[in-house]
């Protein structure tokens, strides 16, 4: 019994080669964000003592990121881009009077920004 296999042969000549679309930034996307946060800031009581008291908030977060991209012929890209987070940052201080605590706590966080650059494939500088 003789046994016969072949495998095909390829000529550096005969694969063609397709053409890649340049990468396009147009387009809306989403992301998830985590955080930490912490605060830092001194309050001065107005009271005969004059006390003052160092309080500090931190605490962790969760949230989204989205946004949206044109790009123009010309490589310039314009957007808008925002994020919204919920924020468990919070801190306790003993107030002037001692019978008091002073409380403060960060729940919500969000920004809304602008985006400029200029794309080169998959590179954009802003």
């Amino acid at each position: 019994m003789l046994l016969v296999t072949s495998t095909p042969a390829w000529s550096a000549d005969a694969v063609a080669t397709l053409p890649v679309a340049p990468f396009n930034w147009s387009g809306a996307y989403l992301g998830v964000a985590g955080s930490y946060n912490w605060g830092h800031t001194d309050w001065e009581f107005i009271n005969p003592g004059g006390t003052n008291a160092d309080h500090r908030a931190d605490g962790g977060g969760i949230g989204a990121t989205f946004g949206y991209n044109w790009q123009f012929p010309n490589n310039v890209v314009l957007g808008i881009e925002g994020d919204l987070s919920w924020l468990d940052a919070k801190g306790v201080t003993v107030c002037p009077n001692p019978a008091y605590e002073c409380h403060s706590k960060v729940t919500w966080l969000g920004t809304v920004r602008p985006r400029l650059g200029y794309a080169i494939d998959r590179f954009m500088p802003m």
